[in-house]
């Protein structure tokens, strides 16, 4: 009767032990499974899988500094720096022949009409 008791109560710690292992595994699997969804958003800013680097170092470097955990709120505000600059950055146009006469025809206009405004305030010609 006493060996019953006894191995009823082991049972029971038992079946009361998986059970807590059993909260635990899934705890960990929806930490597991709301990392993947964090990952999966961050992942075009970091690259594709095939080695080829959408995005710049900056990027990758920022969103390191956001996801791993880090008692200093001073490393999330830093990496959060670093992908605004490399999203500004990978956004960024390099500039063509075409842009460069652009803005040269621009800044021309620009002086012809200081120009004239010199010569009508002053009565000067500057031509």
């Amino acid at each position: 009767m006493v060996k019953e008791k006894s191995n009823m109560m082991k049972e029971r710690e038992l079946i009361a032990a998986l059970e807590i292992l059993n909260n635990t595994y899934g705890e960990f699997s929806d930490a597991v499974n709301g990392t993947n969804d964090v990952v999966r958003d961050l992942k075009p800013l970091i690259g594709r899988s095939e080695g080829k680097v959408a995005g710049s170092r900056l990027i990758s470097t920022g969103v390191a500094l956001i996801a791993l955990p880090d008692p200093f709120i001073v490393t999330d505000i830093t990496g959060s720096a670093l992908v605004a600059v490399g999203l500004i950055r990978k956004k960024m146009k390099h500039p063509t022949v075409s842009d460069s006469v652009k803005e040269a025809q621009k800044l021309i206009k620009k002086f012809d009409y200081a120009t004239q405004e010199l010569n009508l305030t002053t009565n000067l010609s500057f031509k």
